[in-house]
């Protein structure tokens, strides 16, 4: 009886869900009178036996603007689907995806796709045919060679390529002037792409986990840049020039080799956030008390060393009183 009740219950939700416009369980889908009315199907983690492929059904709602399939066992993607004239976003992470079997192209309309742990080698090349496409995200794949593909899609706006096997990228990825972020923590790169510094419209620098020892003074090209996150690399040192960068308000070097606070970033003004922790830094300079913007600051994980112990406790007093968060 309950467990009648419990079906019932899950039955009338997920109809007055379908009746908002959106859609959690196949039985509904395929039942709806009024598919029309459909704005977005989400099927991710359903329960039950997992889809391995797209319902038919889907090819009814004519308005539909998301279709989110992921945790299922699809490994194509029909070319009927381009036909949704509505749609915006789709994702397909967790899915067995068969990079020949994406049939998906000449859309006008759809700005998002997710492929995140896919198990993708190389990218799904119908993709580049999808004008309006802005974000394209393959996180937690296999890929070792950055996509040329990508570098034709004009409109991209952000790439996701976090956790993947990169060592290199193409000196064509300048041509994706739209571009305002590309994550590429976790992958294997042992130099700072130099074609990153030929794209100003970056706004977040995201190259954290890898094994980089040098940053490039054409870094300082990035005039837009607000974030910069460099943890986890084998740093010592920083340009001078990356204070001509007044944009920037996040800076994050833990985790790398740092054994004292570069000079440069006590004269980057506009910093709220600064994390310096994990490093080999032993001393904190007073010059910390002209970043009159910091509202945080991480400083664990160093083997910080005075003297006299008293100033260390009278100069973190000080940042405090700035209205400074500090992060021991």
């Amino acid at each position: 009886m309950k467990s009648l009740l419990a079906f019932l219950l899950w039955l009338g939700m997920a109809q007055a869900y379908a009746q908002a416009g959106v859609v959690t369980s196949v039985d509904v889908l395929e039942k709806t009178q009024r598919p029309d009315t459909i704005l977005v199907i989400n099927l991710s983690r359903s329960q039950g036996t997992k889809l391995t492929a797209i319902p038919e059904s889907v090819r009814r709602c004519i308005h539909l603007k998301e279709l989110l399939l992921a945790d299922q066992q699809i490994a194509a993607v029909p070319r009927w689907v381009s036909k949704l004239d509505s749609l915006k976003r789709m994702d397909f992470s967790r899915n067995p995806i068969q990079p020949d079997q994406v049939k998906f192209r000449r859309n006008r309309h759809v700005e998002s796709i997710t492929l995140a742990d896919c198990a993708l080698r190389q990218f799904p090349k119908q993709l580049q045919r999808n004008k309006a496409l802005k974000d394209i995200v393959l996180n937690n794949n296999t890929i070792e060679t950055f996509p040329k593909q990508l570098c034709r899609m004009q409109s991209l706006r952000m790439i996701g390529l976090y956790h993947n096997q990169l060592s290199s990228l193409p000196a064509r990825l300048k041509q994706l002037q739209s571009l305002t972020y590309i994550d590429l923590y976790y992958n294997r790169f042992r130099e700072f792409p130099a074609v990153l510094c030929k794209i100003p419209s970056q706004r977040s620098l995201a190259i954290s986990y890898n094994q980089i020892d040098r940053i490039p003074e054409e870094i300082a090209q990035l005039t837009e840049l607000h974030e910069i996150y460099l943890r986890g690399n084998r740093l010592t040192s920083l340009p001078e020039n990356l204070k001509q960068l007044n944009a920037v308000t996040v800076l994050c070097i833990s985790e790398n080799a740092f054994t004292a606070i570069p000079p440069v970033v006590l004269e980057m003004s506009n910093l709220t956030e600064l994390d310096i922790s994990n490093n080999l830094i032993k001393q904190l300079p007073a010059g910390l008390l002209q970043l009159d913007h910091l509202k945080t600051l991480f400083i664990k994980d160093n083997p910080l060393s005075y003297p006299n112990y008293q100033d260390y406790i009278r100069l973190l007093g000080e940042i405090r009183r700035q209205g400074t968060t500090i992060h021991e």
